[in-house]
Order: structure tokens, then C-alpha cells, then sequence
């Protein structure tokens, strides 16, 4: 792929992730969220504490004030408001209910990197419009948080460090930039006309901010899907990073491509490791063409390792980009490559099809 190619390929991810922002309740240059009516809150049920013995530090309800302690008996309104009410290496309970869009914005006094996180209540049933880390494009949001067991329509992070969220349930994501992203269990998908995505953060001065060490590992990808015959959508789309894993994770009901990772504004692809995933047949929607399982043509020091895929693979040698460093494709189960490209190591993988042939020692047909 040319140059010129490749920056149109941006430009389409980027109105397609538009659309995708679009699905939480503000985004990036839309009106912020309506705060929630006054409501009487009613004080949050007492808790067990939680897996490390500690007891909730903040409490969050969706009747509370943001004017109030954020303790058990007047608990607070948003999960900002929380965050900066709790110290770090504490718990925010959550109440059950319903919430508007969250936005976190960074606390510059914080210099401890343990993490506040975010859990619901005992037996409570949590459900997020959206959470945003920076509403706006120039904004930096909180770092050195965890959200786990709700249920969230769009996550945006922009230039953010240190985010985990487990065994959430989410529409779509959309991550800037930043460091040290973590996806953990849950789910994503659902959606129509976008996909999720991580790619270079870019600002109005041009300066730009690459995704370093984002890890999805155990996540279940499903149900991303066209809104028009145009579309190109993908359960997961990646434009530039540095330090990824994509571990354990299985996707379904993709249109056109499961994964696709490519050159964004910046063309940086370095250490990728891709392992034990389930690649399932894709689709299209209207009826038009289905592409691959996995889309990984290029980058610096990249391994694919122990995964099966129903769907073809663009590797190496489909071209478009330079292979450097180490590659290694060993323990897979794909159908076969068109050739075997120099510079990759190849060992005991099974391809399949018409006309699969082995690539290195161990490797077999089937």
C-alpha cells in the first residue's frame, strides 16, 4: 500500500470513528452531558470490602450531589467528583442505576500511580452512558483509575495513563494516544456504522501522541456491523502503536475484517503480540465481500502465536509495508498464506485450504 493510499485509509477510519464516538451521550466536540435533576439520595447499602479488604473510600449515586462527601450517607453524583474525593489505592462503590456520560478529568496534584477503582455495589447492576478520560480534544483525562463488572456504552480516553477496565460490557472504545490501556474480560460490540479503535492521538498545533503497552486480553468482540454498503467497519481497528497485546480473545459477527492494524498518522507498528485468539468468519452486511480474519501485514518485532482463525489472514506476504525486526508465527491455526515471506520465522502451524503449503519446521497442512 502507497503512501498516498494509506492516508486515505486514515482519513476513512477516522469519519468511521466519528460516527462511533457519536454512540456515547457527548462527544468529542458535542454539548457536555445535562446534569442529572435533584434528586433525594438514598443511602448506599453497607458494603463488604472488597477483594484486597478495604473498605469503600467514596460512594457514587445516581440521586446523589456532587455538593456533598461522597460518603455512604450522602454520597456523590458523578464519577469525577468521586475520583477526586477518593485517595489513590482506594475503592469508589457505586450505586445501582443509570448514569449519564462520566467524563474524568486529570488531577494534576496526583503523583501515586495505584489505582482508584471503580466497582459497583454489592449485587448492584450499573449502567453507564459513557465514560470519557479529556472530553475535548486537548484535554487530558484522569489516569491511574479501574472500572470493572458494568455496563458502558463508549469509552474515550485521549493522552490518559494507566486505565484498566474488567469484565465491563461496552457498545464501542475509542483511545487516543496515552499509555498503559488495559482491557480485561468483558465484552464489546453491538454497533453499526463504526468500530472500535486505538490510534494516534493528534492536536490542533500538530503536535501527536502514539498508544504505548495497550493490552486486550480475554475480551469477547461480536456484533460490529454496517450501516451502509460503503462502510469498511471492523470489530477492532488499529492505526499506529507502540507495545500491544491481543491476548485470548475471541471474535464473531465481525463485518468485513475481525482485526485490522495498520499505519496511521504517524506509521508506527512496534512490539505486537497476537496469541491464543479465536478469528471467526467475517461478513458484510449487504451482502458484498468479506475480507480477513486478521489484517497484520507489517511493523517492527511482531509475534503470532497460537491462534485459530475460520477467516483468511492478510499477513507479510500480503505486502503493503515493511517487516522488520523479529517476526514469529509459530502454533497457528490459519488457512494458507499465498507465499512465504522472507524475514519471518515459520514453525508448527496448521494451514488450511485449497493449495496450503508449509512455511517452516513443524509446519503442517490441514
Amino acid at each position: 500500500m502507497s503512501r498516498p493510499d494509506r492516508r486515505r485509509r486514515v482519513l476513512g477510519a477516522a469519519l468511521a470513528v466519528t460516527a462511533g464516538v457519536a454512540l456515547a451521550s457527548c462527544g468529542s466536540g458535542g454539548e457536555r452531558a445535562p446534569r442529572q435533576a435533584a434528586a433525594t439520595a438514598t443511602p448506599v447499602p453497607a458494603a463488604t470490602p472488597d477483594a484486597a479488604g478495604t473498605e469503600p473510600a467514596a460512594f457514587v449515586h445516581p440521586g446523589g450531589d456532587d455538593a456533598a462527601h461522597c460518603s455512604r450517607e450522602a454520597p456523590c453524583a458523578t464519577f469525577d467528583r468521586a475520583y477526586r474525593a477518593a485517595a489513590p489505592g482506594t475503592v469508589v462503590e457505586v450505586a445501582g442505576g443509570r448514569y449519564p456520560e462520566q467524563v474524568l478529568t486529570r488531577d494534576a496534584a496526583r503523583r501515586s500511580r495505584k489505582d482508584v477503582t471503580f466497582r459497583p455495589a454489592p449485587g448492584a447492576a450499573v449502567r453507564v452512558a459513557g465514560l470519557a478520560f479529556g472530553q475535548w480534544t486537548s484535554d487530558r483525562g484522569a489516569e491511574h483509575v479501574e472500572v470493572r463488572d458494568m455496563q458502558v456504552g463508549t469509552i474515550v480516553a485521549r493522552r490518559t495513563a494507566d486505565l484498566t477496565f474488567r469484565d465491563l460490557r461496552l457498545r464501542s472504545f475509542w483511545i487516543e494516544g496515552g499509555r498503559g490501556i488495559r482491557f480485561l474480560g468483558g465484552s464489546v460490540g453491538g454497533i453499526k456504522g463504526a468500530n472500535p479503535w486505538i490510534g494516534t492521538w493528534r492536536g490542533a498545533d500538530g503536535d501527536t501522541d502514539v498508544p504505548r503497552d495497550v493490552v486486550i486480553d480475554g475480551v469477547e468482540f461480536h456484533d460490529v456491523r454496517m450501516r451502509r454498503r460503503s462502510d469498511h467497519i471492523e470489530c477492532l481497528h488499529i492505526n499506529d502503536v507502540d507495545g500491544f497485546v491481543l491476548r485470548n480473545s475471541r471474535f464473531h459477527d465481525c463485518d468485513t475484517f475481525d482485526v485490522l492494524v495498520m499505519y496511521g498518522f504517524e506509521e508506527v507498528l512496534r512490539d505486537i503480540v497476537v496469541e491464543g485468539n479465536d478469528f471467526g468468519e467475517t461478513g458484510n452486511s449487504f451482502g458484498g465481500p468479506a475480507y480477513f480474519g486478521l489484517s497484520l501485514r507489517f511493523g517492527h518485532d511482531v509475534t503470532v502465536r497460537g491462534n485459530t482463525s475460520a477467516a483468511p489472514w492478510a499477513g507479510p506476504d500480503a505486502g503493503g509495508g515493511p517487516v522488520s525486526g523479529s517476526w514469529i508465527v509459530e502454533d497457528n491455526t490459519f488457512p494458507g498464506l499465498q507465499n512465504c515471506p522472507q524475514g519471518v520465522t515459520f514453525r508448527d502451524n496448521v494451514w488450511t485450504g485449497t493449495g496450503a503449503r508449509p512455511c517452516g519446521p513443524g509446519d503442517r497442512t490441514g
